[in-house]
């Protein structure tokens, strides 16, 4: 047992990656697929991979990063929702938690105090947010580009590596990247460098920075896609932040944890608590980031937005906490007590998670993909759980769309659950699939409306029923009730015929 705890110890990082594996692995299939993020999300790659241009046929609206590895790995595995799941279930937050884990024993924690603190933090995201989206993605990049910061190279090193995890940032979600950017530059001009050196970084940064953009943008250029990346990934940014508040109440937390933040670095340097010279380089570095990261819930304010703001932010907290606590106990026996403590609750955690695991997916293997009790292997939805009155509801609404287009009628669907039923059709009809605030570039609900005046022999179809969960546009539904020949409904759907 001891030699086997030993290898464990020394071969750390790969033991930490197998049980991160088994962590995300055992929240990534067994749910119910819905019309949400996830949907939209695979939506945009399983199009991109049936042939459509992203910006061009796709109203996709932040930088291509998170949906260009999601379109190869659809061609490398399949384009089907288990390939999916498994990209944004298990390989994303695999990722955010090994660097997460890397960081901590950078910042000098003990290997099973990092190792219990990555389970307990992954633990949290996994049950509130089980797919890992671009946001996701994003703030694993600043984890990463944090890891460097504290790893404290070079500056010559350091300052290509931060203009390249800066544009990594950018290629994910281009305001994040802003947010990161500001606190890099924050943090250039507080480190104790000379001031020549610090110009010399930042310039470095930046130039790198701005060399990899420029190619970038040449390739938009190139492909032919450059308007159309500026008029989504940008034009639309006003009409997002002034429709998109769904919680103001929500609105508070980030302002509440800033303050916090604030109040606990305020008292951690005033207070006699005897940390090092590095240990309040660390919590500097933390601070700002911590701090600049709360603005990715804006101006969404939901719960999933908010956690996802304040991954750097929790990474904080655990690091003061340790910290405070190794310099307050300094009794050697209380330290192994405690440490027995740890590696029983650590090996109670993972055994119980990886028992789940096999039983969860067992059952997953044998009834989704052997059985294929839900859909088949042909389909985009193979690998996705349903509930049966869904896809009772798929199937309502396919055959009604199938029937018009025999009787020479096109079907469209204004509404977030359109590409619930185009994937499957393999149809894509832009900015109609999902009309939401931010998501129709520079005209916005104007140009959509234009759009849609311009259609013949078209059969549209709406929300009976307000949507007041998600960003739909109100004006465009009330210019279809208001314009178009209503005709009766369907399912949770109103159909409109054009004039």
């Amino acid at each position: 047992m001891k030699k086997i705890l030993k290898l464990i110890d020394k071969h750390d990082s790969i033991s930490m990656l197998i049980w991160l594996i088994i962590l995300t692995s055992t929240f990534a299939f067994y749910h119910n697929m819905g019309a949400n993020d996830e949907l939209w999300n695979f939506s945009s790659i399983y199009k991109m991979y049936n042939g459509c241009i992203i910006y061009k046929d796709i109203n996709v609206i932040i930088t291509p990063l998170f949906f260009i590895v999601g379109e190869i790995l659809f061609k490398l595995l399949g384009a089907n929702y288990l390939v999916f799941r498994l990209y944004e279930g298990v390989i994303i937050y695999t990722f955010l938690l090994f660097i997460m884990y890397q960081v901590f024993k950078k910042l000098k924690l003990q290997k099973i105090n990092s190792a219990i603190y990555t389970t307990a933090i992954g633990l949290i995201m996994l049950i509130k947010t089980f797919d890992g989206e671009y946001n996701i993605l994003s703030v694993a990049f600043v984890i990463l580009g944090i890891y460097y910061l504290i790893s404290n190279k070079k500056l010559y090193k350091q300052g290509i590596t931060q203009g390249i995890i800066t544009f990594l940032i950018f290629m994910t979600k281009q305001n994040v990247a802003v947010y990161y950017l500001i606190g890099l530059m924050l943090w250039q001009l507080i480190e104790k460098n000379e001031f020549k050196a610090k110009i010399k970084l930042i310039i470095t940064e930046i130039g790198t920075l701005l060399i990899l953009i420029l190619t970038f943008f040449s390739a938009m250029q190139t492909i032919g896609i450059w308007n159309d990346f500026i008029n989504y990934a940008f034009l639309g940014v006003k009409e997002f932040a002034t429709h998109n508040v769904i919680d103001p109440q929500n609105a508070k937390i980030p302002i509440i944890i800033t303050i916090q933040i604030i109040i606990i670095t305020g008292i951690i340097k005033i207070s006699k608590i005897p940390i090092t010279e590095e240990q309040w380089r660390n919590t500097k570095i933390l601070v700002i980031f911590s701090i600049l990261m709360q603005m990715i819930s804006y101006p969404i304010f939901n719960i999933i937005h908010i956690l996802n703001a304040n991954i750097v932010f929790l990474v904080f907290i655990v690091y003061e906490i340790d910290t405070i606590i190794q310099i307050l106990i300094e009794d050697i026996g209380i330290r192994r007590k405690l440490n027995i403590i740890k590696k029983c609750l650590l090996f109670f955690a993972i055994l119980t998670i990886t028992l789940v695991n096999v039983y969860i997916n067992t059952v997953y293997i044998y009834t989704v993909l052997i059985k294929c009790e839900y859909f088949p292997k042909t389909e985009p939805y193979y690998g996705a759980l349903i509930k049966q009155t869904k896809k009772q509801n798929i199937e309502e609404i396919l055959n009604y769309i199938k029937e018009q287009n025999n009787n020479g009628f096109e079907v469209k669907i204004i509404s977030y659950y359109s590409n619930l039923y185009m994937n499957l059709l393999k149809r894509n009809n832009g900015d109609l699939d999902l009309p939401f605030y931010g998501n129709m570039g520079k005209k916005g609900e104007d140009g959509l409306i234009e759009k849609i005046s311009e259609l013949k022999n078209t059969k549209i179809l709406i929300l009976t029923h307000e949507d007041k969960i998600y960003q739909e546009s109100k004006k465009i539904t009330d210019y279809i009730r208001n314009n178009l020949i209503y005709e009766k409904t369907i399912e949770q759907f109103s159909i409109f015929k054009t004039k």
